[in-house]
């Protein structure tokens, strides 16, 4: 029987882009039924050697090592060892995926570091010291710091935004006003 070309399969934690496909999937929206239009919110980006993955709020995007097809994928299963993809569309920044280049570029104005680890007290500890950065009225969503999953380099932006970095893996995280 014959593979189909379409279909992108990585299986096994020892895979080397096991750990790029995992940080940059968690910024996906994977709720059935709730990406009406936007395709690029359910759907994983590959670009020239480059996983992009965003729910509209963050943008995860990872270096990764092996020979993939540009495109758009459909997520047909993701889990801690075993990751399933189909290329549903080209890539059209001028209508199924956004020119997201933009958000890679941004004035600093403080840079810390902190670790998240959903399964340690250190988390509490970082998404403190992540949330107190913030200007004052500013919030971030605790959930979307768990999914960054280890040490990170975060810079507060001029902008609304925070990116943290960690060597091949980029995050940025849109910053909210809170409300009264």
């Amino acid at each position: 029987m014959e593979q189909d070309k379409n279909l992108l399969e990585i299986k096994g934690k020892a895979e080397p882009d096991m750990d790029a496909f995992q940080f940059c999937m968690r910024a996906l929206n994977l709720k059935k039924g709730e990406t009406g239009t936007r395709i690029y919110v359910d759907h994983a980006r590959i670009e020239k050697n480059t996983l992009i993955c965003t729910d509209g709020m963050r943008l995860h995007k990872a270096q990764i090592e092996g020979e993939y097809e540009d495109g758009l994928y459909r997520v047909l299963k993701f889990t801690k060892s075993h990751v399933i993809l189909y290329k549903s569309f080209e890539i059209d920044t001028g209508g199924n995926y956004p020119d997201v280049s933009t958000l890679f570029e941004y004035e600093v104005v403080k840079e810390l570091s902190a670790e998240f680890d959903r399964e340690y007290s250190s988390s509490i500890i970082g998404i403190t010291k992540v949330i107190r950065a913030l200007p004052t009225e500013k919030t971030i969503n605790p959930a979307f710091l768990l999914d960054l999953g280890q040490l990170f380099t975060f810079a507060i932006c001029k902008e609304p935004k925070v990116v943290f970095t960690d060597g091949n893996k980029t995050a940025v995280i849109m910053v909210a006003s809170m409300g009264n």
